[in-house]
């Protein structure tokens, strides 16, 4: 069976989440995306979100190498490993921003955000090997990626950047709390590799969205306004974004070693038990902290559920009839999950 006939909601069928991450992820999407599969579909959305179910499962598919995907997360990707691993120099980064011109922009933007007596450029070259990747350092990929993206995924951008930011505080007030001395850049690098995943996989969408549309449009005759204004009206299918966001957490492992960066750094959230030291699990708290408060404010969950996940630190998950899953979805599963 091709790959093409895969579909990434059957796909993501298979995956139950955990009450309060599945209700997370639907207040994530819901609160940009209004359109859903029940709602009634010209011929024309029927189509388009038809192929990009099946573009976004082929995404998948390639888990291994995502972030060579898109031209956007493999410039990305090529500037956080050689400042991951202490490689960069003032020529290499100057080289770098030249062929880049919205990571340079996004240089000069977070100077004049931050506030910052000098260049992006000190903070960044000043970064050694092991150093933690600070709040600059995360600035810059969220104003990076801003500036690429399309609406409304910009706007869900920087609901995931504020979402950062409060696993930051919330850490920080635990940290206090129970004593410990942790400092801010180190949950900073935390929330950098917690975060960088979703930001690569909804530029994935976004870009397959518009190149969706353009296929479309590349069809359409100069002169038929109408039929062409349809086509730019289009709205995303909140329900195929979520399908797509299900796979956030599955997908770290493999973005991670695009980028060569170390088990020990990773924020384990699948398996939040096995965190390797103490600044990942204050940071799971913190996130666990600040995702229950999102969700009490939502007063969509039973009392019941927050208190579960409240004791939970990472992210509940189980598969669905997996056995029954046509042999279409084997390889797809396979390279995700280690399973067949």
């Amino acid at each position: 069976m091709p790959i093409t006939n895969v579909n990434i909601t059957e796909l993501a069928d298979a995956i139950v989440l955990d009450d309060v991450t599945d209700v997370f992820y639907r207040s994530l999407v819901y609160s940009h995306f209004s359109r859903c599969d029940a709602d009634p579909k010209n011929k024309m959305e029927a189509e388009l979100d038809a192929k990009l179910e099946i573009k976004l499962a082929r995404q998948l598919n390639w888990a291994a190498s995502l972030t060579s995907l898109d031209t956007v997360n493999h410039k990305f990707s090529h500037f956080i490993e050689m400042l991951h691993m202490g490689q960069l120099t003032q020529a290499k980064l100057t080289a770098i921003l030249t062929d880049n011109y919205w990571l340079a922009q996004a240089f000069k933007d977070v100077k004049i955000k931050l506030n910052l007596p000098t260049d992006v450029e000190f903070y960044v070259l000043d970064h050694k090997k092991g150093d933690p990747l600070s709040e600059v350092i995360n600035s810059i990929c969220w104003r990076y990626y801003y500036l690429q993206l399309s609406e409304p995924c910009r706007q869900l951008l920087i609901q995931l950047v504020n979402l950062s930011r409060s696993f930051v505080h919330y850490s920080q007030l635990i940290c206090e709390e129970e004593g410990h001395s942790v400092s801010a850049d180190d949950f900073y690098n935390l929330a950098f590799f917690n975060g960088f995943p979703t930001y690569v996989m909804l530029r994935l969408f976004d870009r397959t969205v518009q190149s969706l549309k353009q296929e479309r449009l590349n069809l359409i005759p100069i002169e038929n306004f109408a039929e062409r204004k349809q086509v730019d009206a289009y709205q995303i299918n909140g329900d195929i974004l979520l399908s797509f966001l299900k796979f956030d957490e599955f997908v770290k492992p493999h973005v991670f070693d695009c980028i060569n960066v170390p088990a020990p750094i990773q924020s384990n959230l699948i398996n939040g038990k096995e965190c390797p030291d103490l600044k990942t699990k204050i940071f799971l708290a913190g996130r666990t902290q600040a995702i229950k408060n999102l969700m009490v404010e939502s007063q969509v969950l039973t009392a019941q559920q927050i208190l579960n996940y409240n004791q939970q630190i990472g992210i509940n998950f189980e598969f669905q009839n997996l056995e029954s899953l046509h042999e279409k979805y084997a390889s797809p599963m396979a390279k995700l999950f280690n399973v067949t």
